[in-house]
């Protein structure tokens, strides 16, 4: 099975009211090998426009048949533009990638991987697109 891939971008906004600052603290085109090698996927990986995406009803950040963290909305460039650096630099530190996947895997197969989700997409749309882009 293919592994669909867009733009992916993720950020957080600064503190406020009295909150402790959030750092933009991952990048995440560098998740997709680690995420592919923890998965164990080893299919094809399928690069697709974002206007593509748009077009056949993919919605963008959350809800259903969205993908998370993905807004190509204008006016919210700057939402991809944060690499981390002021958590490394405010003393936090990156966990490993692997580790954090392996986890989060480990948590998603414990729930069910077949549960209803409130947003991405469902695994027959996801074969669906692929079929559409492959």
């Amino acid at each position: 099975m293919a592994f669909l891939v867009n733009s992916w971008i993720s950020s957080q906004s600064s503190g406020s009211r009295g909150r402790p600052p959030s750092y933009p603290a991952i990048t995440p085109t560098r998740w997709v090998e680690p995420s592919r090698s923890v998965g164990g996927h080893a299919g094809p990986v399928i690069a697709v426009a974002s206007q593509q995406l748009l077009t056949h009803g993919v919605a963008q950040h959350l809800g259903p048949d969205s993908l998370p963290m993905w807004v190509v909305e204008p006016g919210w460039e700057g939402w991809a533009a944060r690499d981390g650096s002021a958590a490394t630099t405010a003393g936090l530190r990156h966990r490993s990638r692997t580790d954090l996947l392996a986890d989060a895997l480990r948590w998603e197969r414990e729930q069910g991987l077949h549960r209803p989700r409130r947003a991405g997409l469902a695994p027959d749309r996801e074969r669906e697109l692929l079929a559409a882009f492959g």
